[in-house]
């Protein structure tokens, strides 16, 4: 059942990045990207020390639509 609730605090959200709150009909996302890095190219954080040999990263995106985000507003 809808319901108006006040301001609401999250801390972390685990898994895959999805948060639920109560009844919802779907959770789609609201723009579409890929993205292909090699070794140590999504590293964060403080003092993050890598070591890698040289590298190539291979791109194949065989389908044509990943995620349709048409109807989301």
């Amino acid at each position: 059942m809808p319901a108006i609730v006040g301001p609401i605090h999250i801390d972390r959200v685990y898994g895959n990045g999805a948060a639920h709150f109560g009844d919802v009909f779907a959770i789609s996302p609201k723009s579409v990207d890929h993205s292909a890095g090699g070794s140590g190219t999504y590293n964060a954080g403080d003092l993050v020390q890598f070591f890698s040999s040289p590298n190539v990263t291979f791109v194949w995106d065989s389908n044509l639509i990943s995620q349709q985000k048409s109807f989301n507003a």
